[in-house]
């Protein structure tokens, strides 16, 4: 039998780390299969610049369905095409998660004193980790501010509680992203018992007398077989490897027989269960003297950057963070505050014609849930993905702090309007409960949903396993 002993599907975070450490022992062949290009780019590289990928040609370029919670528009969900997947494409924020998101899993090996040591081996070996190098005086006013009205000062924000405030810890090395593929591709690249294709969108798995046999792919026009002798790893993240699975006839039986896929086994629970954690975005003007990455767009950032690696282009955007907790009985911290010293909206493609900030609120443990379904047997359609974002009423609460309609201002908002205070004019939107007299008071269901942008599902989000984890 030709082919592989091993068949990786997604170069990106699980992939390019599945077929690094599989590749390192030469007895054994790896084909990992990428449908995106290569990552030797700028807007991959230079850490600022990942914002110009949205919609680009290393984006997936996914939308949601209408979703009732948020008003019925479709929200973007960007996922990167390209070797590294998203870990080429996102802020390079490095935050492990908190004790009570592994433990709350109920799986033996995945508790956190299971992942703990594995986090501290991969931060110490193939992932660089270190904090943003040369934050802008906006980001440690906004940590010192954070500090000052109670939230932890602790700069190690990756557990095992999460709780603090800090500059951000990121996955920079030198100035340039360190993704999953520069840490664990890179150097298995000489290897010859690894083969990456890049181009090769993959049609389905082969299922055969009840096994995994192979990967029916595309490549340059042309439909090809790949033969796997030992394993496929499906490795296509969040919204991929449901996608794929049903695209094999794996998920529930009766959906894919509506849209021409003879099913091979029934499983209700491959696209079911999806969770992400929307995110308010609230920009200010800032006052005279504070520019921020207001200028980073002038050619000379550009030029440290390519000669010296320093300078603007080496910030993540995402420059500092405060992570606290709605309720103070929660046993850990459920929203991420996200200090970006430019202003953002539309995923970077508004403009505003002065210097300003923006806080994201971003909310960790949704109770809202969606699916990821196959809408056609051509693996060229994307699937129909559908959070359901702020249909759950808990996720609506922990948006408003847990106070309703009240006038009193949350926790999280009195000390983010301090610091408004301190050296920002005002608010060009601000979608927060405290409403103060003279604005108008729409009910709460209108207000929110308006307001709110995705970012990345934040942990796993299908029965499947279809995680982007690196081990």
């Amino acid at each position: 039998m030709k082919g592989h002993d091993y068949v990786v599907i997604g170069a990106g975070s699980a992939g390019c780390a599945v077929a690094g450490r599989l590749s390192a022992d030469s007895s054994r062949s790896v084909l990992l299969l990428e449908a995106g290009g290569s990552d030797l780019r700028l807007s991959v590289r230079a850490p600022l610049a990942f914002g110009s990928q949205f919609g680009g040609a290393t984006d997936w370029k996914l939308q949601t369905e209408p979703e009732p919670g948020c008003a019925n528009r479709r929200m973007e969900q960007p996922r990167g095409k390209v070797i590294g997947g998203t870990s080429s494409m996102n802020a390079m924020v490095w935050v492990r998660g908190s004790r009570h998101d592994y433990d709350g899993w109920g799986v033996p090996g995945w508790t956190w004193e299971d992942v703990e040591p594995v986090f501290r081996r991969i931060e110490s070996g193939p992932i660089h980790v270190t904090r943003v190098a040369e934050p802008d005086e906006l980001a440690r006013r906004f940590v010192a501010a954070a500090r000052a009205t109670g939230v932890a000062s602790n700069d190690d924000l990756s557990g095992p509680d999460l709780d603090g405030a800090a500059i951000s810890p990121v996955t920079v090395w030198r100035g340039r992203r360190w993704s999953a593929a520069r840490a664990y591709l890179d150097p298995a690249r000489r290897r010859k018992n690894l083969t990456v294709l890049t181009g090769a969108l993959v049609r389905r798995v082969v299922i055969r007398d009840g096994g995994a046999v192979g990967v029916e792919y595309e490549h340059r026009g042309r439909q090809r077989d790949a033969p796997a002798r030992s394993e496929i790893v499906l490795s296509a993240g969040a919204f991929g490897s449901p996608h794929l699975l049903q695209l094999s006839g794996i998920g529930p039986a009766a959906h894919l027989r509506d849209i021409g896929i003879t099913p091979l086994v029934d499983s209700p629970r491959v696209g079911a269960g999806l969770a992400d954690h929307l995110s308010t975005f609230m920009n200010w003007e800032l006052a005279p003297g504070f520019t921020g990455l207001a200028d980073a767009q002038h050619p000379k950032w550009l030029l440290r950057w390519l000669v010296f690696r320093n300078g603007k282009l080496t910030s993540n955007y995402m420059e500092a963070v405060a992570h606290i907790r709605s309720e103070p009985g929660l046993a850990a911290p459920d929203f991420q505050l996200i200090h970006g010293p430019a202003y953002l909206w539309e995923y970077g493609r508004a403009q505003h014609p002065r210097p300003a900030i923006v806080i994201l609120q971003s909310h960790w443990t949704p109770q809202s849930r969606g699916t990821v379904l196959a809408r056609s047997a051509d693996p060229r359609v994307p699937p129909a993905i559908q959070t359901n974002g702020l249909t759950a009423a808990a996720d609506i609460a922990a948006f408003y702090g847990r106070s309703g309609a009240r006038e009193r201002s949350p926790p999280r908002s009195r000390w983010l309007r301090r610091l408004a205070q301190k050296f920002i004019l005002e608010p060009t939107w601000f979608p927060t409960p405290h409403l103060k007299s003279g604005f108008a008071k729409p009910p709460i269901a209108q207000v929110i949903p308006r307001a709110v942008r995705p970012w990345a599902p934040i942990r796993t989000v299908c029965s499947t396993s279809a995680c982007e984890c690196v081990v």
